[in-house]
Order: structure tokens, then sequence, then C-alpha cells
């Protein structure tokens, strides 16, 4: 049962990032890293953003072992994801991502945050952080497609090419001699 909601929600994150990789020309692999950059931001917002008549201790609030753990893991991940890309880009077509195998981390990691969600202090920014480090683990597992030109750079390049049309200077007829 847990293997086939990995496989489903795996499938849903692979979809995802294969229209996105059709449409803007950002691969799963991009996905991950900008979830990576989201979980370390998410870790490092302080807790109670705003108290009122406080907003100078702001700094203050900014819990310095989230930030340590979150640097750590950003730098760890960074190089995962960068490892899994090379060894993917190097592969000749038909091959899918190892990272798919392993299922069982994902699902473990996926258990571990709902515990920690349900016995732990209720915040928003705690679910998002959850949410980002999730979807960084799904996306290193999907397996990009080749790279191909986006459609949002074809059309761009399309109308670029119309504007370029409709102002380019009307060409001015050159006199030919009459011939006697």
């Amino acid at each position: 049962m847990l293997f086939s909601f990995d496989q489903w929600l795996l499938d849903k994150f692979e979809q995802f990032s294969h229209k996105s990789q059709l449409w803007i020309g950002k691969n799963c692999f991009w996905w991950a890293r900008l979830t990576l950059i989201l979980y370390f931001l998410f870790l490092i917002i302080p807790k109670p953003l705003y108290v009122e008549g406080e907003t100078w201790k702001l700094l203050l609030r900014i819990r310095p072992f989230a930030v340590m753990v979150g640097l750590a893991g950003l730098f760890v991940m960074r190089k995962e994801i960068k490892e899994i890309e090379k060894k993917l880009s190097k592969l000749v077509g038909g091959y899918i991502n190892a990272q798919r195998l392993n299922w069982k981390l994902r699902i473990l990691i996926i258990l571990i945050t709902l515990v920690v969600s349900i016995i732990g202090p209720l915040e928003t920014v705690w679910y998002l952080c959850a949410i980002c480090f999730v979807s960084t683990m799904y996306f290193m597992a999907c397996t990009p497609l080749p790279p191909a030109p986006s459609k949002l750079k074809e059309w761009l390049k399309n109308k670029l090419l119309a504007v370029k049309k409709l102002f380019a200077p009307i060409p001015q007829p050159v006199p030919v001699p009459c011939p006697i």
C-alpha cells in the first residue's frame, strides 16, 4: 500500500516536471533546487514573525540551530542533486533515475513529517517547510525528459520576430534606369 502510494505520488511529480520542462524548459532538478531553497527559507523564518511593539527583535527570533541544520542540509542536498543530474546526463536514453527505487526513504520522510506535525507545534511555516522538503525528495527521484527547446521560448521567439517585422522600416523603392 505504501509502495503504491509512493509510486502514485512520484508519477504526479514526474507528470508536473515533464509538463513544465516542455512548456518552460526547466526540468525536475531545477524544481528540486527551487523547493530546497524554499525549504531553507521557511526553516529560518522566525516563529512569531511580528509581535506588536517588538519589531526591532525580529532578527533575534531567527533560530540559530535551524539555520545551521538548514544550511548543512542545503549544501548536502544541492550536491546530491548535482550528482544525480550528472549521472543521468551521461546515460543515453531509456534509463530511469535510480532514486526512484529509494521509495522506503521517501515514505519514511513523509511518515516522520506527519508524526512531527501531529505532535509538534501547529505553525504554518512548519507545514510549508515539510511540504518543500518532501517535494525536493520527489523531484530528485523524477526522470527528466531529453533536452528540447521549450514551447514558451519558441512562442516568445515568434512574437519577437512579429514585433520586429511590425516595426521594421518600409523598404524604399530603388530607381531603375530607363532603357534607351
